[in-house]
């Protein structure tokens, strides 16, 4: 949406071979892939015994039971790889569509130039 929108604002419509890539980058940009991650990680506590249980030892004990029970260390890192991919999808995509824009662009100056050369040599002929 964001593309799209940035798209129409300048009056202009979206290359039909971006459309599904703009449609998968915005959707990854809404759902702001990178501080989801660093949300689970950081500020979620999931990692780590909060404070609150330090003090209590049988409260402690049955936490981390529970974290073992519950995997919460393999499905964070679970939750983080998927993320990670999605995050490595997203900047392949964008450095393909960049590429093949670019050398689209070459080949365009290419033309431009050998018809440059064509009419000079017109030119001197005639």
């Amino acid at each position: 949406m964001l593309l799209r929108t940035l798209w129409s604002r300048l009056g202009a419509q979206l290359p039909a071979e971006w459309k599904p890539v703009c449609v998968c980058t915005s959707a990854c940009l809404s759902q702001s892939v990178q501080p989801h991650k660093h949300c689970i990680n950081l500020r979620s506590d999931l990692l780590i015994t909060p404070d609150f249980y330090w003090d209590r030892e049988n409260l402690e004990k049955l936490y981390d039971k529970t974290c073992q029970f519950l995997s919460i260390n393999r499905r964070v890192n679970v939750v983080n790889e998927k993320l990670e991919h999605c995050s490595q999808l997203t900047d392949l995509m964008r450095s393909h569509l960049s590429e093949k824009h670019s050398l689209r662009l070459e080949w365009m100056i290419i033309i431009l130039i050998a018809i440059e050369v064509m009419f000079e040599l017109a030119k001197m002929i005639f």
